[in-house]
């Protein structure tokens, strides 16, 4: 597997992510039930609306860093196409298993993306591609994590440190 790079100036947040910076804290996934529950399920009782929800394609080196937390930041997710299975009128989809997720190319740092992704996005939701549910959630998220345990971040750290320099804060 292949992670590519470019040397610019947005990637300096990316350089100081993977050497700097501690993994996420998963504290923050305490709420989500309750703002599935309250926020975003009632949308969803509207039958008179689709929705297409998009689980946020993060750049694979953000799950990476953060693989030790991998099924409790996927918690909030599973919770969500849980909920969704009730009504037909939601779809949500799921976009780790494209290849720019491991391409830093299409990313301004770890978590946005190149407005192409975007348009890519509303190509996949058109077309129906990538739904995640119930049924299959297991299977993407589990080849999603596999892919991520063969990243060599010590690789890619030293692949930062040849082509981005670090400017002090």
């Amino acid at each position: 597997m292949q992670i590519f790079y470019q040397n610019d100036e947005q990637l300096q947040d990316v350089f100081d992510f993977l050497l700097i910076q501690k993994p996420k804290d998963i504290n923050y996934v305490a709420a989500y039930k309750k703002i599935v529950d309250e926020e975003i399920v009632p949308l969803f009782e509207n039958k008179n609306v689709s929705f297409d929800l998009i689980i946020p394609p993060y750049f694979a080196l953000w799950w990476a860093k953060n693989l030790e937390n991998f099924d409790e930041l996927m918690l909030p997710y599973r919770y969500l196409v849980e909920k969704a299975a009730y009504y037909k009128n939601v779809r949500i989809h799921w976009l780790y298993d494209e290849n720019f997720v491991f391409d830093i190319r299409y990313y301004k740092d770890l978590t946005h993306y190149h407005p192409l992704i975007n348009s890519l996005q509303l190509s996949m939701i058109k077309e129906g591609q990538h739904v995640i549910n119930k049924i299959n959630f297991d299977e993407k998220v589990l080849a999603f994590k596999s892919l991520l345990k063969r990243i060599d971040q010590e690789y890619f750290f030293e692949v930062f440190r040849r082509n981005v320099r670090l400017i002090p804060r």
